[in-house]
């Protein structure tokens, strides 16, 4: 398994983009990826994750962080779990209903 990763251009942060089972696709992916939001973007080769961690439920809290327009439903971890879509108050609404699970 290889995860297409990268860091952010304006918070120098990491971010796993795709994980692809061919070394080639990841390859074709990376050569074809707008560099525009990304300081550096790169293959690394991982182990396939066992069904187990796949099902694990995210912790709670989970909390909403806004940037640059797009709202990702963080976990209690800090890991993004989610990313809302739609209208501005409706994912506002839903943002509001995520924070407040226990």
């Amino acid at each position: 398994m290889f995860e297409i990763r990268a860091i952010g251009k304006l918070d120098n942060k990491e971010y796993v983009l795709r994980r692809l089972e061919d070394q080639d696709k990841a390859i074709a992916h990376v050569l074809k990826a707008n560099m525009e939001h990304w300081d550096d973007i790169y293959i690394v080769e991982v182990a396939e994750k066992t069904s187990r961690e796949i099902l694990a439920a995210p912790k709670f809290p989970w909390i909403v962080e806004w940037t640059r327009g797009f709202a990702y439903v963080l976990d209690a971890d800090g890991n993004k779990i989610a990313v809302l879509l739609g209208p501005q108050k409706q994912r506002e609404f839903v943002a509001e209903i995520l924070c407040n699970l226990q």
